[in-house]
């Protein structure tokens, strides 16, 4: 994913890491996560983190997903529960 966004937009920069620990060397102007901050725990000290990673005017854009009760979902929960009879 990380070749193709660099081919495709180089005049960005982009960084492969743990978003649990990561750090800028300097601010950005951009931190974008998809679907994958659901997977890091302590919402309540990474999101302050990664506010204070943003240069002034900077953006925190996330979205995770929250679609448990979705069809999809239901079915694979009900589709495991026949199978476990």
């Amino acid at each position: 994913m990380l070749a193709t966004a660099r081919q495709r937009l180089p005049q960005l920069s982009f960084e492969q890491g743990d978003i649990a620990g990561w750090a800028p060397v300097e601010p950005v102007d951009l931190a974008y996560a998809n679907a994958s901050l659901q997977w890091v725990g302590a919402h309540e000290q990474l999101l302050p983190r990664l506010l204070s990673a943003l240069a002034p005017g900077g953006v925190l854009a996330v979205q995770m997903p929250d679609n448990l009760d979705e069809a999809s979902h239901k079915l694979m929960r009900d589709t495991a529960a026949a199978l476990r009879g």
